[in-house]
């Protein structure tokens, strides 16, 4: 479970992740509590853990308690409403308190559900889905005995992404200058269709795997904008109808239901050619330009 924790001393949201293994002796009582241990990690460092779930109707009650070498015991609280704030935010967020000494000192949010939903769907059926309950039964147990420890890779590969995003996050916040208003959009444009309630299960899993990447990418911009408004103007002008036209059609074969995977790679080359205007040393998971851009746009469908 990733996310992050800001405290109201300073507001700046620093990555949050923890990792928990839960046991009850009443394992057929469904609101029994379930007790916990794990690693918390904020920041930089880990630390032991420990806390307790309750699963309830409205959405599980939950805490957990750790040391934090710098900050001190800290106590994160929340109980989750289904439904509250929209049905799928509701579904794939944890949000807590932050309590020190009894005070609430802050907030944090934590992603749940998705993970795991898509955890499960890379591992269970990555190929096709099951269309019975036999089929269902084998493909579970072949695979269940390495569920966990994919989990627990699943869980880092998603603190790194976080990590990555909210550093370029925390870049854009302050003041703007005017002269970077339209860059600094695009930029936060960017981020918006990368990182939203669901992506981690609708972005296929060997592009969330460069997710780190892209926001390496966004960062090294970020820093040279001053430097290079012109750059910055040619990108805004490539770059401005190569997206609408894959929003167009992405949102007109979502009215159709059409799933096309040309399309799908074209959105995919578009974030590779971000990296590679701005930060070529990087490199591409494949060769990109305008030009292969236009050839692969002619492969989707009409």
């Amino acid at each position: 479970m990733s996310g992050w924790l800001a405290l109201e001393s300073d507001g700046v949201e620093r990555p949050f992740s923890f990792t928990i293994r839960a046991f009850t002796t009443r394992i057929f009582s469904l609101g029994a509590p379930r007790y916990f241990r794990g690693t918390a990690r904020l920041g930089d460092h880990q630390c032991p853990c420990e806390g307790e779930l309750r699963i309830r109707l409205s959405g599980p009650h939950y805490w957990l308690r750790f040391r934090h070498p710098e900050l001190g015991e800290l106590y994160a609280e929340g109980q989750k409403q289904y439904g509250q704030g929209g049905w799928i935010q509701s579904l794939i967020t944890c949000p807590l308190t932050v309590y020190q000494a009894d005070r609430p000192v802050g907030k944090a949010r934590v992603l749940l559900d998705d993970l795991l939903l898509a955890t499960a769907m890379q591992h269970f059926v990555p190929d096709d889905v099951p269309r019975d309950n036999n089929a269902f039964e084998n493909a579970f147990n072949a695979r269940r005995a390495e569920f966990v420890p994919a989990l627990e890779q699943a869980d880092e590969r998603l603190h790194q992404a976080m990590t990555g995003y909210h550093g370029v996050m925390k870049q854009l916040k302050g003041k703007i200058n005017l002269a970077l208003a339209n860059s600094m959009a695009d930029l936060k444009f960017q981020l918006q269709n990368l990182v939203y309630p669901g992506f981690i299960v609708a972005t296929p899993p060997e592009w969330l795997a460069h997710f780190g990447r892209y926001f390496e990418a966004a960062s090294i911009r970020f820093e040279k904008m001053p430097r290079e408004l012109g750059r910055e103007r040619e990108f805004l002008h490539t770059m401005e109808p190569l997206w609408s036209r894959y929003a167009s059609k992405r949102d007109e074969q979502q009215r159709q239901g059409v799933r096309d995977p040309e399309l799908l790679l074209y959105r995919w080359m578009l974030e590779e050619f971000r990296v590679s205007f701005f930060a070529q040393q990087l490199g591409t998971t494949v060769p990109v330009s305008v030009k292969r851009l236009d050839r692969q746009w002619e492969q989707t469908r009409v």
